[in-house]
Parts: C-alpha cells; sequence; structure tokens
C-alpha cells in the first residue's frame, strides 16, 4: 500500500489572472528574491520529508542502553501487518555478533497510540487536550512470560520462553519515542537484561493518529510532539460538562497530612537518587518539608534517559493548602452505571485557588491497602492515560480510548494549568484505607514519579451511605435530607467558613489534641457561634480563632446552615458539613 503525505486544498477555485507586474527594483534583485523563496521552500519541502515521509516500519535501528554486566546490543525492530489490523513486531538482539530474532505476534498496536474516546470528537478544545496527555503520558506495556504473543522457541540468554518478558513503551516525550525492554523472571524477581530505544516513524505515526481519531495530524502536531513554545493548553476553558453528566454532589471531610511522615516504596525508593534539593534528603521529613523544599528532579529527555545537567523545578506552593473536597456522583457516555468523581479544592500560598479533578472513578475498583503498599493501590498518570505500566491482556480487556477516567488541575476560572511545569507533579495514587473501607487515602506524584509530593485523607462515608446504602450500615447512621442545590450552595460557604478561620488565626497553638467545634453561620457564611464537642474544646477555645467569638448556647437550625471544624495542634484547619456527624460525635 503507497501512503502520500496529504497536499494542501487550495481555496480560490477562481481562474488566476495574469496581472502584468513592473517592477522598480534594480535588474537583478526579482530573480534573487525568487531564487531565495525557491531555496526556502526546497528547505521546508525537504525538512517535511526528512521528518514525515518515512512510512516504512521495518528495521527501524534500536538505540541500546548500557545495563551492567551485559554486552547485548540490539539491532533493529520491525512491524510487519498481521489480519485483522494486528501487528507481528520482530526485533534482533546480538551477542559477540551473533544476533537472537524475538518475535511479538498478533500485537494491536492501537492500543498503543493515542486515541480520544468516541464521545468527545467534534468538541476541538477536548480533543486537543485529551489526545496531548494521552501522548505524554508514560504508557508501558508488559507481555509476561509465557503469553502467546511472545515466539522465542530456542529461549534467550539461557532462559526459556516461559521465563522472559517483554516491555514495549510508548514513551512521554512525544510522538516517535519508544522504548524496548526484555526481562528474565526468576525466583529472585524480574531482572532486566536488555532496553534499547527507537524512533517509531513520524510519517506512520501521524497515520495512525490520523485514521484512529477521525482528524489531521498536522492539526496536532504543534502539541504531541510538541513545538517550541508549547504550553500544555494552560489556560485553555475546561467543559466538563461536556465530558460527564453530574448528578449528586456532597461536601465530604477532608484532611491533609502535610505533618505525617513521607511514604516511599519500590519506584520512589529507586528513584530518589533523582531528586535535587539545597539540604541532606534524610532531614526531610513530613511532606509539608518536602513541599517547603521545592526539590528538583533530573529531566528524563530523549531517548528515554535522566539527565542530571538539566533539572526540572518545582512549585509546590501552588497546592499549599488543602480546603475541601466533594463527592460527585456522575453519569458517563463510557459506562453502563454512575461512577464517582472527586474534586479538591486547593489554595495556593499566595492565596489563589486550584481544583483539582479526578473523574469517572469506579468506587468497587479502588483497592483497599495499608499506606506502605499504596503503589498496590489506582496508580496512574494525571491527565488521560491508562495505568503507567498495564499486563498486555489486562490492556485488551480495558481500552484506553473507552475508559471514563481522567483527570484535570484547573485554576480558580475553571482553566487548565500546565501541572507538569507551574506545580511539578505527574501522577496520582489512590487506595481505599484497610481498616475503614469509606476512607479514601490521595496522593500526588511528582514529576516522573520520583516522589510522592502529598498526602490526603477523604471520609467519603456520607457518600457511601446515600450512594450504596448497605441495610445493617444505615441502621447505625443517622441519615439527613439532601438535595444537590444544598450541597453546592455550601461548597462555597465551606470555604467562606475556612477563609475566616483561617485569617483570625494570629497565634501558635499550644494544645496537644485536636479540637472539635460545631460552627454556625448565616446564610452570607458568616461565623455567628460556636458550640465545643468536649471539655478539651472548651478549655483551649482562647487557643483558636474562635477566642472572639461569642458561644452559640442554643440554636435553631431551621435556615442556619453549621459546620464540623477541627483545629489540629499543628495548625492546620479542617472544615466539612456538619450533617451526619450528629450522631457519630
Amino acid at each position: 500500500m503507497t501512503t502520500t503525505l496529504p497536499t494542501p486544498q487550495s481555496k480560490n477555485t477562481q481562474p488566476v489572472q495574469t496581472v502584468k507586474y513592473v517592477s522598480n527594483l534594480p535588474h537583478g534583485v526579482i530573480p534573487y528574491a525568487l531564487a531565495a523563496s525557491v531555496l526556502s521552500l526546497s528547505a521546508i519541502a525537504g525538512f517535511v520529508y526528512l521528518r514525515y515521509g518515512h512510512f516504512n516500519l521495518t528495521q527501524i535501528p534500536l538505540q541500546t542502553e548500557s545495563v551492567q554486566d551485559s554486552d547485548l546490543v540490539g539491532e533493529n525492530i520491525s512491524f510487519y501487518r498481521a489480519p485483522n489490523s494486528l501487528y507481528n513486531i520482530e526485533f534482533e538482539i546480538s551477542q559477540n555478533g551473533q544476533a537472537t530474532p524475538i518475535l511479538l505476534n498478533n500485537v494491536d498496536l492501537r492500543l498503543m497510540i493515542p486515541q480520544i474516546p468516541a464521545s468527545i470528537r467534534g468538541n476541538q478544545a477536548l480533543t486537543q487536550w485529551f489526545l496531548t496527555e494521552r501522548e505524554f503520558n508514560r504508557q508501558r506495556v508488559i507481555f509476561s512470560a509465557g503469553s502467546p504473543e511472545i515466539y522465542l522457541p530456542d529461549g534467550f540468554m539461557g532462559y526459556s520462553s516461559e521465563e522472559i518478558s517483554i516491555a514495549v513503551t510508548n514513551n512521554c516525550l512525544g510522538a516517535g519515542y519508544w522504548e524496548l525492554a526484555v526481562f528474565a523472571e526468576t525466583p529472585e524477581g524480574n531482572n532486566k537484561i536488555y532496553q534499547g530505544y527507537f524512533d517509531f516513524p513520524k510519517g506512520a505515526y501521524s497515520r495512525l493518529v490520523s485514521e484512529l481519531n477521525g482528524v489531521s495530524y498536522w492539526d496536532h502536531a504543534p502539541s504531541m510532539e510538541p513545538w517550541s513554545g508549547f504550553n500544555f493548553y494552560s489556560g485553555m476553558p475546561f467543559d466538563l460538562d461536556a465530558i460527564r453528566t453530574a448528578k449528586r454532589r456532597y461536601l465530604v471531610d477532608a484532611q491533609d497530612l502535610r505533618h505525617e511522615n513521607i511514604l516511599a516504596t519500590n519506584e520512589q525508593v529507586s528513584k530518589a537518587k533523582l531528586m535535587v534539593v539545597n539540604q541532606p534528603l534524610e532531614t526531610l521529613e513530613t511532606w509539608e518539608d518536602l513541599q517547603q523544599a521545592n526539590p528538583k528532579f533530573q529531566s528524563f529527555v530523549p531517548p528515554g534517559i535522566y539527565n542530571p545537567d538539566k533539572l526540572w523545578k518545582t512549585d509546590y506552593s501552588q497546592i499549599a493548602h488543602l480546603q475541601s473536597a466533594t463527592a460527585t456522583t456522575i453519569e458517563s457516555p463510557l459506562a453502563n452505571e454512575e461512577l464517582l468523581e472527586l474534586e479538591l479544592i486547593l489554595k495556593s500560598q499566595s492565596g489563589k485557588l486550584r481544583k483539582f479533578i479526578v473523574s469517572g472513578v469506579d468506587w468497587h475498583q479502588i483497592p483497599q491497602v495499608s499506606t506502605d503498599q499504596y503503589d498496590l493501590g489506582i496508580y496512574i498518570p494525571i491527565g488521560f492515560a491508562p495505568p503507567f505500566t498495564d499486563n498486555y491482556e489486562q490492556l485488551k480487556q480495558n481500552p484506553p480510548h473507552k475508559s471514563p477516567l481522567f483527570s484535570v488541575m484547573l485554576d480558580g476560572y475553571n482553566l487548565a494549568m500546565n501541572y507538569r511545569k507551574d506545580i511539578g507533579i505527574n501522577g496520582l495514587v489512590m487506595h481505599r484505607d484497610i481498616q475503614n473501607p469509606h476512607k479514601l487515602h490521595f496522593y500526588f506524584m511528582s514529576y516522573e514519579r520520583i516522589t510522592l509530593v502529598s498526602h490526603y485523607v477523604l471520609d467519603l462515608t456520607k457518600w457511601v451511605l446515600m450512594e450504596h446504602p448497605e441495610p445493617e450500615a444505615m441502621s447505625a447512621v443517622k441519615t439527613f435530607d439532601y438535595t444537590p442545590s444544598m450541597a453546592l450552595s455550601q461548597v462555597d460557604l465551606n470555604q467562606k467558613v475556612y477563609t475566616q478561620l483561617d485569617q483570625a488565626w494570629q497565634t501558635n497553638p499550644q494544645f496537644k489534641q485536636r479540637l472539635t467545634y460545631r460552627i454556625f453561620v448565616d446564610s452570607q457564611g458568616v461565623i455567628i457561634g460556636y458550640v465545643p464537642s468536649s471539655n478539651e474544646a472548651q478549655d483551649w477555645v482562647d487557643n483558636t480563632p474562635l477566642s472572639d467569638m461569642s458561644r452559640a448556647s442554643e440554636f435553631n437550625d431551621r435556615g442556619i446552615d453549621s459546620f464540623r471544624v477541627v483545629f489540629t495542634p499543628r495548625g492546620g484547619i479542617e472544615v466539612s458539613p456538619w450533617w451526619g456527624w450528629d450522631s457519630q460525635q
């Protein structure tokens, strides 16, 4: 099959009129100008051909990464078209001049090429955002040992085909940067015996992107490759309602564990050496320590390596304060059942509002694990993408373009933020609490997943009981009347309560335990009174922002909102609606 590059269509279909042109320029200037123009056009055409004119997917050179104690060299990799739009992938690895071919048969390459959900086709802004996010989020696909796709009858490096696994990765560096790795699966774990890189021909890549998405690749090349100056659509209005339909919204209790110790396991432990701070790493004990240090990270650069001389900056002051959180039940055109959307309301150190939204979450699929096993939870990029690492069999069952799951960081005007560069985050982790399945642990991951950045706990008891009621649980907890309009108005009131208390707190906490109060507000969100929930809360009220406010002896709840406020010994303020807490105090 012969493929040609698209040619521009002329907008002027009228006959071209001949116009006599008389020049006052010196003799010879016009020929030189024309010659220069021709040369410029020739140079552009040559560049376009060199960059996009190659469609051959065979004999693509492999660039080998040096692996300790290995003399293996990658020769090339080829993609051959197979029936049913599948591909056979063959690559050769040599040792001492002796090449061994390794085959992956009947691979659906479409699962590794950016493809947008059908439901947003026709929406230009969302098409651009989803394609770009998909391209710049790393996707490693594992073909496990014994997979039917692996064809290696004579084994490799002394290992049988039942002991060899293969990883093919569409990297996060822009269109065309891919990786290949071979592992030996041993009783002691996976041992990487080869890793290499290759450039997927952009001509073939652009054709696949166009075919899968029904768009012109040239409209998206500046963002997918990317071209100089691209800023990941920072400032783009983000239309959530065009992606999903919000049904019922709840304020939930949210806690920032910024004073707790930093967690690290597996990937974060192995990548710690890639973090650069102006103090010994061991002095970074808490999440607050880490955020205030604004670490830098070795940049991930082509073909797929870390560069210690090019550091990636961060600004975690952009997400300094967790204000509140909501849980919204949504409908997605990509799912048959209602799903969960979480929104974290954050403020920067300078007071600017940030909203992080993760939508399309299947509550029942969130693992319940301990915090020291957080990496067994949902471990995914921010934006739109499958998990960082996925098994090919699982990928076939869950094609990325059919997933309702996505996330986005917005500013206070609902405009998209460049979270990679403006903040320095690139992933999130979620898991349910090992003791209380209604509590959700939520973590931001840094650029390149080098470290976790924060740890939040959301108590979704109210949402679970209202949306997924269990008779035995409902009998133990007092329910409350709920309307979406009530929850929506309380989002604003919740924020106003927090702001008043935050601005009024001028003293350093002297108390050693968490102090809980019921705060009453008027319809404008102004605090008009409080009730302490314990003797300790009453004894220490003068050490809180409530010291100059009136205690409420009795209040008629009709027409008056109330909130649960917790002051922590570290100076934290937690605000959440009071409803649902009456029977739990």
